[in-house]
């Protein structure tokens, strides 16, 4: 069961050797901040290529370390990304379609949660996709976009008939993820042919 009240100690090695830390998970405010905090940056190189970065992930995530980390040493900024990263590892591993719904499964540091959600309205598609993510376009073919969060959850919890697994409310990260996955399988459906 995925409980996020648990605390979760992470081992993270340095050049001091191990370091280990103790950290809750964290709350869906913070994940918010953190997310925005983030910035994908796609540049053109020439000859058509383009180069991709994510800027401000590691001072994003060193923040929010800072703000969940229970116990252990302080980290640097790359360190920090390791341990958040570990703490919020999540991946679907199976989709299964019944009718009107899906049953998607996520695999977490926890174990398996299930997650059955309904397939959403157009209508609900499209308000969701206007605010999901803003894109902006800069001189030299540079575009910058930002990832709100807000969205995933509000459209999630929209379209979620239950979920399986958890002893609290389901994290802003798993519903993302969740969500990014059953809206390709979905939007797949209504491709043209």
């Amino acid at each position: 069961m995925f409980d996020v009240n648990q605390k979760i100690t992470v081992s993270v090695r340095c050049t001091e050797g191990v370091k280990q830390v103790t950290a809750r998970y964290p709350i869906d405010e913070e994940l918010i901040q953190a997310y925005r905090s983030r910035k994908i940056v796609t540049t053109s190189v020439g000859k058509g290529l383009t180069k991709t970065d994510v800027e401000g992930a590691d001072e994003a995530n060193l923040q929010l370390f800072n703000q969940i980390r229970e116990s252990g040493d302080d980290l640097l900024a790359e360190e920090a990304s390791h341990v958040v990263e570990q703490i919020l590892q999540s991946k679907v591993v199976d989709v299964q379609e019944t009718g009107g719904t899906a049953i998607i499964t996520l695999k977490t540091a926890a174990g398996e949660t299930k997650h059955t959600l309904r397939y959403p309205t157009v209508a609900e598609v499209r308000r969701y996709r206007r605010v999901a993510y803003e894109l902006l376009s800069g001189r030299f073919g540079k575009q910058m976009l930002r990832v709100n969060l807000q969205a995933d959850i509000t459209l999630y919890d929209a379209i979620c008939v239950s979920t399986d697994g958890y002893t609290s409310a389901v994290p802003a990260n798993h519903k993302s993820a969740v969500l990014a996955e059953f809206l390709s399988i979905a939007e797949g459906d209504e491709a043209p042919e």
